[in-house]
């Protein structure tokens, strides 16, 4: 199972590295952001690649019989694991689809963060910042039209 996430790890550097040298033909203010999110996101896959590695070398040593166990039992844990998060994914849709984006999103990420049993305040400061980042950010600053919602209308 590893060898897949290394592979897809591998495949998404890959193309990471060339939307960063495609972006380089950009204007210079339209490419500070996607170099930003862009460098980023190379940089956590690079973390994500070594652990992956890290963890290969010494799954590798412990031996063949417990990878077997574990592979199995990663399948339903898996398989609940993919139906939960298309759940949230499906209640996210719903929310900015009825509530819109200014309001489903930080919404949502209270929500979230409480159900992963945070404490409150990490829950509703990580909620306002969505919305600051969202209404300010974007409604604000640069005038990205955002989705009012059905209610809102």
């Amino acid at each position: 199972m590893r060898r897949y996430h290394l592979s897809f790890a591998v495949v998404l550097l890959v193309i990471l590295a060339v939307l960063l040298v495609y972006s380089l033909g950009y204007p210079y203010r339209a490419r500070v952001l996607p170099m930003i999110v862009i460098g980023l996101a190379i940089l956590l896959l690079v973390g994500e690649l070594v652990k992956e590695l890290l963890a290969t070398r010494t799954v590798g040593s412990v031996g063949a019989g417990r990878g077997e166990s574990q592979q199995v039992s990663e399948g339903t844990g898996g398989q609940v694991k993919f139906i939960v998060i298309l759940a949230w994914i499906a209640a996210l849709a719903v929310m900015i689809w009825v509530l819109g984006l200014v309001l489903a999103l930080p919404l949502f990420t209270c929500v979230y963060i409480k159900m992963q049993r945070e404490r409150w305040f990490w829950a509703v400061s990580l909620g306002v910042t969505m919305l600051v980042v969202v209404y300010v950010g974007f409604g604000l600053l640069l005038k990205v039209p955002l989705y009012e919602g059905l209610l809102f209308r």
